[in-house]
């Protein structure tokens, strides 16, 4: 779910009041049925998702933009598209009609923007063709903090917090339950509750301790949130979670638990072979990627997310993920299968979205009859039809990258276990019939195909998909 709303909007929720925008009559105006749009950027091939609210008056897009150039922004709906030229600076605001009933006040703002990342050359040294695995003390902090909220407390579903009654979770609440007035906790409560926690437990993670105990970013990147607002959303809030450090005694908390954190990367580096899902994929597609970096809390229980950032040629993907967990009575092939299957879905979206671009055109039409492709539940999620067909295909990948490493009887227990999962959880009902057709031209494919060969042939059977029942 992408939340993109401006910054100086996201802190004005923060004490509901919002600045409204002078009237410009009449604003040019697109048309929209579904309520999602997708943002190009001059002419490149990639897109970001933009959701469209008609209750945030303005919602607007803040454009990255190089001093004395100008920037191509393109609005595309399904039904319409708008484009305009834009420099730092400059302002421009227009109207999405969505259903023909709902007006969403849309603006687009250039603004010199730092990049979220800048790799030295010493640090693309350090780190080409490696896999880190870390739960860093940052992240550890603000995870302790959304712990204590009430939100946290109420999540017994363990959709945000990770409420397995585990020794750690309890040393958690012993020791910081006794702050959980503090300021800074109700702040985060307040913006839980209007979900931004993927993109703040992604954030923090720009941060680490100076030897002075403050947090200060680590002088490589300056945001990790996919929200599409081009500044770090912990920013506001650095003050505050130093002053919640030291009263609390936070770091010293962190390192009585250091061993435990060790052990839980040590276990995912030995449960969870990145390197190998990582060659894989570069096996099957032709996008290339420098290196993986996997944060991890005890924390965490779901909402994982990704980003993929390049600078100076260096092509970096950071994934926000859960701890290893025992799966009972299974082989360790097939518990180690079960268990990548969150990073590997996360992963090969690197490589899936791209090659779905080429085919956005039919793959718009085809996934476009949600009757066909989605019966609620976590498929709702994903409202446009380019992101409905990457779900299928991440997932149905993985069941491909199974068949190639483990043995037969550990690989028909997995595969029968994820279309159980994704038709009967997630709400996919064609994930069988989509799965079993990419195996089989997987199968049947020439020794120098690979999967991105098998594109075509896929979307044509999509096309021509009509389910029984």
């Amino acid at each position: 779910m992408k939340y993109l709303l401006y910054f100086h909007v996201f802190i004005l929720l923060i004490t509901g009041i919002v600045t409204p925008v002078e009237a410009q009559e009449p604003l040019p105006f697109i048309r929209a049925a579904n309520a999602s749009a997708k943002i190009r950027i001059d002419k490149k091939s990639t897109t970001e998702n933009w959701g469209i609210s008609p209750e945030t008056k303005p919602d607007v897009y803040k454009v990255a933009c190089k001093a004395g150039k100008k920037t191509q922004v393109t609005f595309i709906t399904d039904l319409d598209s708008i484009s305009y030229t834009i420099t730092v600076g400059q302002k421009i605001y227009f109207n999405i009609i969505l259903n023909e009933k709902d007006t969403a006040l849309t603006g687009i703002e250039g603004a010199f923007i730092p990049d979220a990342a800048s790799f030295s050359s010493s640090y693309i040294k350090k780190n080409q063709s490696k896999v880190s695995v870390n739960i860093p003390e940052a992240k550890e902090l603000l995870q302790i903090i959304f712990a204590i909220t009430p939100t946290g407390l109420a999540d017994t579903k363990s959709y945000i917090i990770n409420h397995d009654t585990t020794a750690y979770y309890l040393d958690v609440l012993k020791h910081f339950t006794p702050y959980k007035e503090e300021p800074i906790v109700g702040k985060m409560d307040s913006l839980l509750k209007k979900g931004y926690y993927i993109n703040l437990k992604m954030d923090i993670c720009v941060y680490q301790f100076n030897t002075k105990d403050q947090l200060q970013k680590d002088g490589v990147y300056d945001r990790l949130n996919i929200t599409g607002i081009a500044v770090n959303l912990i920013d506001p809030f650095i003050q505050e979670l130093n002053e919640f450090s030291k009263k609390s005694g936070f770091r010293n908390f962190y390192k009585h638990h250091k061993k435990l954190y060790d052990s839980l990367t040590s276990v995912y580096l030995r449960y969870v072979p990145v390197k190998q899902m990582w060659d894989w994929c570069e096996q099957q597609f032709s996008s290339r990627y420098n290196s993986y970096r996997v944060f991890m809390s005890p924390l965490v229980k779901g909402n994982h997310s990704t980003i993929h950032l390049e600078s100076n040629g260096f092509h970096e993907t950071s994934m926000f993920i859960r701890p290893t967990y025992n799966i009972p009575n299974v082989t360790e092939d097939v518990q180690q299968a079960l268990l990548s299957r969150i990073v590997f879905t996360e992963i090969d979206h690197n490589y899936v979205n791209p090659e779905t671009e080429k085919y956005i055109k039919s793959i718009d039409t085809i996934f476009n009859r949600r009757n066909i492709w989605a019966n609620g539940k976590e498929s709702n999620g994903y409202r446009d039809p380019y992101n409905l067909f990457n779900e299928y295909m991440t997932w149905a990948l993985y069941v491909i990258y199974c068949y190639d490493k483990y043995k037969p009887v550990d690989f028909s227990f997995v595969q029968d276990q994820t279309v159980k999962y994704m038709t009967r959880v997630r709400g996919f009902p064609q994930f069988e019939a989509f799965t079993n057709t990419l195996l089989e031209l997987y199968k049947k494919k020439m020794n120098k195909q690979k999967v991105a060969d098998l594109y075509s042939d896929l979307i044509s059977w999509c096309n021509h998909w009509k389910p029984t029942s």
